[in-house]
C-alpha cells in the first residue's frame, strides 16, 4: 500500500502540469513570427487601432489569441479586443411616400425660382406640381416621357436609407436609377448614381431586386431617374425605408481565386488567411449566367465543411449595363478554406472558375500605452494563449454604448452627443508587418520555435515514460504470489559417523 500511494502522489504532481496546448508564458517578439509598428508617439494614455489585412493573413489562432503588445523595452503591455459594433436594429416599418411623375431630366424647383415649379403647404408638404411653365424639359431616354419623379418624404421625422419602388410594366425590365435628395427644392445632391432595378426571369428562375439602398439621409424630397428601361414603364408607388437606431458599419473586402474541385461545379478557395467574413459575393467568369449555388466554409483542410447559405446568383448584360447579384449576408466565419457548389441542374458556370469576395469588419485593439515607443503589435504564434483583458478593466468609464461610437483622436470627442469615457483611447493607422510570413498550406498559421513549449512538451514526455514504468511496476507486484512465512527451525548440521559427544 505504501508503495501504491506514492505512485498515486507522483501521478498527481505530473498531472499539476501545465497543459500544452495553448501555452501562457513569459515571451517576446522573437517568439512571433510577424511583428507591425503602432506608430504612436507615447503621450497618450491609451491608443486604439484596427486590425489590417495584413494581421488576419498572418495571425495563428482564429480567435486572434495570438496577438501580443510590446513597447521599446521588450514588455508587454496590457491590451483589449474593442467589442465588435452592434448589428443593426430591428427596421422598422415602410412608409408609403407621394410619387409626382416629372420630364424626364427635369429638376423641379419651388415656385418663383423657375424650372418646373412646385407648390408646397406650410409643412413642407408638394401640393401641386405645375410643369406647363418654365423651360422645355430636358431630352428623356429610351423609355417613357415621363421617367422622373418627385417623391414627397416630407412627413417622416426620422432619416431614410432605402426606398422600395413599385414599377408597372407589361414583360420584364431592368435599368439604371439616379437618386438625388433635397432640402429645399433648389439645392440636390447625388444619393446614388446608377443603382439596378430589375425582375426578369431566367429560366426557371426569376430575379428581382427593386430596392435602392443607400446611406441615411434626412431629406424632404427625392429625384428619382431611370435609364434602359422598356417602353411603358412608371413608376405607380414607393416607400421609404427608415434608417436603424445602428448603421452598417464599415468593412474590408478581399478577392480570392479558386480552383476547381474534383465534381463538376465544384470550386474550392484557400484564403490564407482568417477574415473574420460576414458577406460573401461569388463573381461568374461568363456573362449571362444564373445560377443556384451552396456556399460552404471550414478552418481546416481536413475538418468537415459547414453550409453557410444558399443563393441564386446571376450576371447578366441588359440594356442599361450588366447587373450582377448582390451580396451575401451569412453568419460571421473566420475561416480560411471556402468552397461553392454550383447546381448543375441550371447548365453550371460555363467555362471558367468564378471568383469570390469576402468582407469583414476589422477588429479593434485598444492598448496602455505605458513605457518608451517605439510600441509594436507582435502576431504569429501556434497554441498561443489569449492575454487580452476586458476592455471595461482598460478603459476608465467605459460603457457598453461606447462600442458604437468613434473616438476622433486627442482632441477629438465622440458622436452621438453622450459623455465621453473619462480616458479617450487616440486613433492611429496600424503600420505595415515588419517580415511578415506566408500562412503553410494547413498549418493554419505561422509556427515559430519556443524554448518554453520544447520544455513543456519535454516534461510531458518524460512524465508518459514515468507513467509507463509506474504502471509496469504496479502491475509486476499485483502479479507475483508472495512468499510463506515459516517458523520451523533450522536443522542441525548433519553428525559425522563414529562422532559421538558425551555429556559430562
Amino acid at each position: 500500500m505504501t508503495m501504491i500511494r506514492r505512485h498515486a502522489a507522483v501521478l498527481a504532481c505530473l498531472l499539476a502540469l501545465p497543459g500544452v496546448g495553448r501555452t501562457q508564458v513569459q515571451d517576446s517578439t522573437a517568439d512571433y513570427a510577424n511583428q507591425a509598428p503602432i506608430p504612436a508617439d507615447g503621450n497618450a494614455a491609451l491608443v486604439r487601432f484596427a486590425l489590417t489585412p495584413d494581421v488576419y493573413r498572418g495571425v495563428a489562432e482564429a480567435d486572434l489569441a495570438d496577438l501580443r503588445v510590446f513597447n521599446g523595452a521588450g514588455e508587454a503591455l496590457p491590451y483589449a479586443l474593442y467589442p465588435q459594433p452592434a448589428g443593426p436594429s430591428e427596421a422598422a416599418a415602410p412608409v408609403a411616400v407621394t410619387v409626382f411623375p416629372l420630364p424626364a431630366g427635369a429638376a423641379p424647383t419651388e415656385a418663383g425660382k423657375g424650372g418646373i415649379h412646385v407648390e408646397t403647404n406650410a409643412a413642407g408638404a408638394v401640393v401641386r406640381i405645375d410643369v406647363g411653365r418654365g423651360p422645355a424639359p430636358l431630352a428623356g431616354g429610351p423609355g417613357s416621357p415621363w421617367a422622373s419623379y418627385l417623391l414627397d418624404a416630407s412627413a417622416l421625422r426620422t432619416p431614410v436609407h432605402a426606398l422600395d419602388l413599385d414599377v408597372q410594366v407589361d414583360g420584364d425590365y431592368s435599368g439604371k436609377v439616379r437618386l438625388e435628395a433635397s432640402n429645399d427644392l433648389a439645392q440636390w445632391r447625388t444619393v446614388v448614381a446608377d443603382a439596378v432595378i430589375l425582375d426578369i426571369t431566367q429560366g426557371a428562375e426569376r430575379l428581382q431586386r427593386r430596392r435602392i439602398e443607400f446611406a441615411a439621409q434626412s431629406a424632404p424630397y427625392y429625384r428619382l431617374a431611370w435609364d434602359g428601361m422598356p417602353q411603358g414603364a412608371r413608376l405607380a408607388s414607393a416607400s421609404a425605408q427608415p434608417a436603424n437606431l445602428r448603421s452598417e458599419p464599415a468593412r474590408e473586402w478581399t478577392d480570392v481565386a479558386g480552383v476547381a474541385g474534383e465534381a463538376p461545379g465544384d470550386y474550392r478557395f484557400d484564403t490564407a488567411a482568417r477574415f473574420p467574413a460576414d458577406r460573401v459575393r461569388i463573381v461568374l467568369p461568363e456573362a449571362n449566367t444564373v445560377a443556384p449555388v451552396a456556399v460552404y466554409a471550414r478552418a481546416r483542410d481536413d475538418a468537415p465543411w459547414r453550409l453557410l447559405a444558399r443563393q441564386t446568383v446571376y450576371r447578366l448584360n441588359r440594356p442599361a449595363g450588366e447587373v450582377t447579384s448582390p451580396a451575401l449576408a451569412v453568419t460571421p466565419a473566420a475561416d480560411r478554406y471556402w468552397r461553392v457548389v454550383v447546381d448543375q441542374r441550371s447548365g453550371g458556370l460555363g467555362t471558367g472558375v468564378p471568383r469570390l469576395q469576402l468582407a469583414w469588419v476589422p477588429q479593434e485593439l485598444v492598448f496602455a500605452a505605458r513605457g518608451a515607443p517605439p510600441f509594436t503589435l507582435a502576431f504569429g504564434r501556434s497554441h498561443a494563449a489569449s492575454a487580452a483583458i476586458g476592455v471595461a478593466a482598460l478603459i476608465p468609464d467605459y460603457r457598453e454604448a461606447d462600442a458604437t461610437r468613434n473616438f476622433a483622436g486627442p482632441a477629438g470627442s465622440p458622436t452621438g452627443g453622450e459623455a465621453a469615457p473619462a480616458v479617450q483611447p487616440v486613433r492611429v493607422s496600424l503600420g505595415v508587418p515588419l517580415h511578415p510570413v506566408a500562412m503553410p498550406p494547413d498549418a493554419g498559421g505561422a509556427a515559430t520555435f519556443s524554448w518554453a513549449t520544447a520544455t513543456l512538451w519535454s516534461a510531458l514526455v518524460a512524465g508518459v515514460g514515468l507513467l509507463a514504468w509506474m504502471a509496469w511496476r504496479l502491475q509486476r507486484q499485483m502479479h507475483t504470489p508472495p512468499k510463506t512465512p515459516t517458523n520451523t527451525p533450522p536443522s542441525p548440521p548433519p553428525q559425522t559417523a563414529g562422532t559421538v559427544k558425551a555429556e559430562q
